[in-house]
């Protein structure tokens, strides 16, 4: 009975020890700039991938940040670059697809292959991204709402939606379907497509 109760009375103490070593940490805040590597300073979005890569979305290119190190991706003639330098949104799928808006047009980024590719877009910057029943949908700044194609690796203008409303933020909400936000604060509309 005497060991038992050492015994017992050592594992509390353990364990009270193990606990009192886990407290609450404070967290970490890092200030990242030119000299860590950030390729501009003006910030306009920031996304965390699958992967833990925080991809920072600057006036001059695509960021990718391990913790320690950043790759730049820019702007070149190369199908895999991205369509212009000024990044506006960076928004992460289910599928862990990164959509990454410029100022002339939208890139996707794989990181199942580590590839950036270009989508068609008639040169259009895209002010909002976001999800809906596994597809993907697009607000446009001039107008409308659109629906990325994977197949032909395109977005299409979502029929019966008017495309005279500019939506600058997009949230979806999975009775409901689609809100956006119009960008001069006038108007809320939702799109369901399954009763539109």
């Amino acid at each position: 009975m005497k060991t038992n109760v050492l015994l017992l009375l050592a594992l509390l103490i353990s364990y009270s020890a193990a606990a009192q070593r886990n407290e609450y940490l404070p967290p970490k805040f890092q200030n990242l700039s030119l000299s860590e590597g950030l390729s501009n300073l003006s910030v306009t979005s920031i996304c965390q991938d699958d992967l833990g890569y925080i991809w920072i979305g600057t006036a001059r290119g695509l960021n990718k940040y391990d913790g320690i190190t950043f790759k730049h991706l820019f702007y070149g003639e190369n199908e895999n670059t991205l369509y212009h330098d000024m990044v506006h949104v960076i928004f992460k799928a289910s599928s862990g697809k990164l959509f990454c808006s410029t100022n002339y047009g939208i890139n996707v980024y794989d990181p199942d292959v580590d590839l950036m590719e270009r989508v068609t877009s008639n040169n259009e910057m895209y002010l909002d991204f976001n999800e809906f029943n596994q597809k993907i949908y697009g607000a446009c700044n001039s107008g409308g709402l659109y629906e990325y194609d994977k197949e032909n690796k395109k977005f299409d203008s979502v029929s019966g939606f008017p495309n005279n409303f500019v939506l600058g933020q997009l949230l979806t909400d999975e009775n409901t379907g689609i809100w956006g936000r119009s960008t001069d604060n006038q108007f809320l509309i939702n799109y369901n497509p399954h009763t539109n």
